[in-house]
């Protein structure tokens, strides 16, 4: 589809917002992405419902609006946060987690948006735990799993399983020559397949229900939360590479942000892997990213 963007600033309630509306000429369909600022998601109180899950690290990423479909216009809300199992990974606080992320999308003014019966939003769950490497990871997955495989639970959404690791090593300890060849490569070699994910994160953001209709059928809204255990590491590599290449932060502002979220720097595996995207954004896909500075350090 050929689109123009225009970029604007728009008032919502006592949150201030980047608007950037999507066109698409052939086919009438428009989207309108609200891109949440770090500062100003951290700014938000946690709601009580956000403390029943493990850690306090859930955020609000960006809203989409995406019309055009059998139901009419659907709100696709973007988020982070911890794994939705509670402190003792004994059962999926799905409720708590709706919740959650209701409060906080009325505390960033999309009061309207966010429907006020919970279960009127399909949750699309991203789960970046290792249930091979924890036990306590493989509760959280199996409980995950087996929540939206029950008969009463399916049709209200589905869990994606996105296995992430991280990279063993810095890309700046390589001779350039290695680490722009290797960089150009990234989509190849991988492990955590972050050029993909991102853009299918980005897929599901400006049409998810493209994506899972007739699924969402009838639903007012999708809730897309990507979570490892707790919010930080892979979480932070993960969105923090959507930050990059879909809200063109430089790297210094998405190793701020996830320093300021996770209370402390993000793992050396997980910032590996982010900076190699920073780096693949920057010789591989150039253009405006062609200036990134990469080489910030994890602090």
């Amino acid at each position: 589809l050929n689109s123009q963007s225009v970029v604007m600033s728009s008032k919502l309630s006592t949150a201030t917002v980047v608007v950037v509306v999507l066109l698409a000429a052939t086919c009438g369909v428009a989207q309108k992405q609200h891109r949440i600022p770090a500062d100003q998601a951290e700014a938000v109180p946690l709601p009580t419902p956000c403390k029943a899950l493990q850690y306090p690290t859930a955020r609000l990423v960006e809203v989409t609006t995406y019309a055009g479909n059998a139901t009419g216009d659907i709100p696709i809300f973007l988020y982070r946060g911890s794994a939705p199992t509670g402190e003792n990974h004994t059962v999926m606080l799905a409720d708590d987690l709706l919740l959650c992320m209701q409060q906080i999308a009325q505390e960033l003014g999309f009061t309207h948006w966010f429907p006020n019966d919970t279960s009127q939003v399909y949750l699309l769950d991203v789960n970046l735990q290792n249930p091979i490497g924890s036990t306590n990871e493989l509760h959280d997955f199996m409980l995950e799993a087996n929540y939206f495989a029950n008969s009463t639970e399916q049709m209200r959404g589905e869990v994606l399983h996105w296995l992430t690791v991280g990279d063993d090593v810095d890309p700046q300890t390589l001779p350039q020559d290695q680490l722009e060849r290797l960089a150009k490569s990234l989509g190849q070699w991988q492990a955590d397949s972050l050029v993909w994910r991102v853009e299918r994160l980005q897929q599901f953001a400006l049409s998810g229900p493209k994506l899972v209709l007739p699924r969402v059928d009838g639903y007012g809204a999708i809730g897309i939360y990507v979570h490892c255990t707790g919010g930080k590491d892979r979480t932070g590599e993960t969105v923090g590479a959507y930050a990059l290449r879909y809200h063109r932060y430089k790297f210094a502002q998405v190793v701020a942000m996830n320093t300021a979220i996770a209370g402390r720097p993000i793992g050396t595996h997980q910032y590996n892997a982010l900076k190699w995207y920073c780096y693949y954004l920057k010789y591989g896909v150039a253009g405006d990213y062609a200036s990134l500075d990469c080489a910030v350090p994890n602090q």
